[in-house]
């Protein structure tokens, strides 16, 4: 049958459609396949390609020995894909008994949705501009780089298809991608980090769809406090938080892997070969200087002490005086960071304090010492000169100075023998101001001791530029001035080890735990020659005569066989604002070396505010001092000197 006009013109302009819908299929197509091909594989891969993390192995703490002090074990992490679980409740109830948890809290990290999620990346200006002027809820702007891109917080979106309507025409996109983004269910939500063997057995038998498992590692402290406060701590992700854990960060965290995966359209990782990996590197090992039978010793004495005057806080520290090495570090309330999960903020921030490292303190008559040995050194004192401390009251350079007891004349060897303010103050007269700071920087003292923690303080030592006139006699007696125990422990090691002030070292060596390799070695670090080795064993000499005399402030820490030499320190604490000294609040401290002409360790026990019959350092902290010196030398298998037992005997 033959067509008419109308419909061969009918006939004409479908075949003209269909070419033409033809046609632009195949344009499409051509830019899709070749034009666009990175993009669209890109998308593809993003579907069905996943980058799955490879944990990595926290570096070991351990000590001199290489006994442990924190070790990374590996564990189980429970996660969830709750987009593939669809009777949350369900989920929620059977899993919640395996986990020790509340179905309600476990039901609740199912259903959590998302916080933040991009609208838009790199805005132009007249996009940022338009999206700025609707000012919606839960919608903000965030600049990176030059430009800005744009977020949501989808819990504070309440009407959302309203909020993607008016968003979509100033940001170029279609209202249906913004309401997607902003409906974006959670992929992977925790339920429980680091689970316990017996956890990850009874989850892991539920066989729940939706619930994975992911390998981590879990940070501990198989010596419990020990050394907790220098340890520190790490949060739940195995990163260092606090103390050598935090500063050390850079040699312990290691560098974590990575592994691509494939998954199927649910989302679910298929078991296949690995298509791309990067293996993690483990973190580096740490081996510090400390030995941990001492520094249970030194924790041991100073727990004992503190049961006795029941103090505010309290610290100590035991160095090699020959390296600088530091032995034992010890504070007082102790500190297990295995058990941060039992303590609110204001504890954590109270108990896990390193006051021997990081407190400054006004030292009292321990500083005595060092201004002995610039006078010495300088010659304008000699051990046998004599001072008259003017039977315990004296008004210098306008200040009036008071001795605890009434002393006469005193060679400058009894000034330090029996802690004489005035006697001091009068040897630091004679050495001028000038004289007396340099010598105090040269101990160390205003500058950081240089531990690796990055928030250690300097202390505090004016120039005389700032000082009054009282100055030149409130240093020498341990006012005015503020140092760290570490400071002080390094300044009395640099006289034990005949004037050599030594860099104080808490690391020793840093190693690759896959090679074995040292990575990093600490040797022991000479600053300078403070004063002749002659000047140095004059002053040990005065501070053996304040032990063995039996009138001297340090008798408490004679040890029978043991030459010890010390100096007791009773130091009135500064109040509030800078007006003036507490008359009831005292830090009580001693510092000693022994032996003391062949020295092996030295120790420093200072007790912050104690509590009871005496306040003196030479009771409160000198006993202290005596055990750890005596136990710690016993350890060492250091002999008994026989001169030492002469001179102890009867008769």
């Amino acid at each position: 049958m033959a067509l008419n006009k109308t419909q061969k013109f009918r006939m004409s302009i479908v075949a003209v459609v269909i070419v033409l819908a033809f046609g632009a299929a195949l344009v499409q197509l051509y830019k899709i396949q070749c034009l666009d091909h990175e993009k669209y594989e890109t998308l593809a891969l993003k579907q069905h390609l996943t980058k799955v993390g490879i944990p990595v192995r926290r570096g070991t703490i351990s000590d001199r020995h290489g006994n442990p002090l924190a070790v990374s074990f590996p564990v189980y992490s429970l996660y969830a894909d709750p987009k593939n679980i669809e009777f949350k409740s369900f989920v929620a109830w059977r899993l919640a008994p395996a986990l020790s948890m509340e179905p309600q809290d476990v039901f609740a990290r199912l259903v959590r949705r998302r916080r933040f999620v991009w609208i838009k990346r790199d805005l132009t200006d007249s996009e940022h501009a338009a999206a700025l002027k609707l000012g919606l809820e839960g919608i903000g702007l965030r600049r990176e780089g030059l430009r800005h891109s744009l977020y949501a917080d989808p819990k504070k979106v309440i009407r959302k298809s309203c909020a993607a309507s008016k968003l979509a025409p100033a940001l170029g996109m279609a209202p249906q991608d913004i309401l997607n983004r902003l409906l974006l269910e959670r992929r992977f939500v925790w339920i429980k980090r680091l689970l316990t063997e017996e956890e990850h057995n009874a989850a892991a038998a539920l066989g729940l769809r939706g619930i994975g498992f992911r390998r981590e590692y879990r940070r501990v402290y198989p010596r419990g406090a020990l050394l907790g406060q220098a340890l520190g701590f790490c949060g739940l992700d195995d990163n260092g938080l606090g103390g050598l854990e935090l500063s050390l960060e850079p040699y312990l965290s290691g560098e974590p892997g990575y592994r691509i995966t494939k998954r199927d359209a649910a989302g679910t990782r298929i078991t296949a070969p690995d298509l791309e990996k990067e293996p993690a590197r483990n973190g580096f090992d740490v081996t510090l200087t400390i030995d941990e039978n001492i520094q249970r010793i030194v924790e041991e004495e100073l727990d004992n002490a503190c049961e006795q005057w029941r103090p505010k806080s309290a610290a100590a520290i035991a160095a090699d005086p020959a390296t600088g090495e530091i032995l034992a570090l010890a504070n007082w309330p102790p500190f297990d960071p295995g058990t941060l999960h039992k303590l609110s903020a204001q504890q954590l921030q109270k108990l896990s304090h390193n006051a021997a490292v990081l407190d400054v303190y006004e030292p009292g008559s321990t500083f005595k010492s060092f201004t002995m040995c610039a006078a010495l050194e300088e010659e304008t004192a000699t051990p046998e000169m004599t001072f008259d401390c003017e039977n315990g009251r004296a008004v210098i350079n306008g200040r009036r100075l008071r001795d605890d007891h009434a002393l006469g004349l005193l060679t400058a060897s009894d000034v330090i023998a029996f802690s004489s303010n005035i006697g001091i103050a009068k040897v630091a007269v004679t050495l001028g101001e000038n004289k007396l700071y340099e010598y105090m920087r040269a101990f160390g003292f205003g500058s950081v001791a240089g531990l690796p923690d990055g928030c250690e303080p300097a202390g505090l030592l004016a120039p005389p530029r700032k000082w009054s006139k009282y100055t030149i006699t409130s240093i020498p007696m341990g006012q005015e001035i503020a140092v760290t125990a570490v400071q002080l422990v390094a300044g009395y090691s640099a006289i034990a080890a005949g004037g050599n002030l030594m860099k104080p070292r808490l690391v020793k060596s840093i190693a690759d735990p896959d090679t074995g390799k040292i990575v990093k070695e600490f040797r022991p670090e000479r600053v300078r020659q403070v004063v002749g080795s002659q000047t140095a064993r004059k002053v040990t000499q005065m501070l053996v005569s304040a032990v063995e005399d039996s009138r001297g402030t340090g008798r408490r820490a004679r040890i029978e066989g043991r030459t010890i030499a010390g100096k007791t320190g009773t130091a009135q604490k500064a109040l509030p604002g800078g007006g003036g000294y507490s008359s009831t609040d005292f830090i009580a401290s001693f510092v000693a070396f022994a032996p003391a002409y062949q020295p092996r360790v030295c120790v420093l026990v200072k007790i912050d505010t104690p509590v009871g019959n005496s306040h003196y350092g030479g009771t409160v902290a000198a006993p202290a001092v005596r055990r750890i010196i005596l136990r710690t030398l016993a350890y060492m298998d250091v002999p008994f000197e026989l001169t030492a037992l002469a001179s102890n005997s009867p008769g």
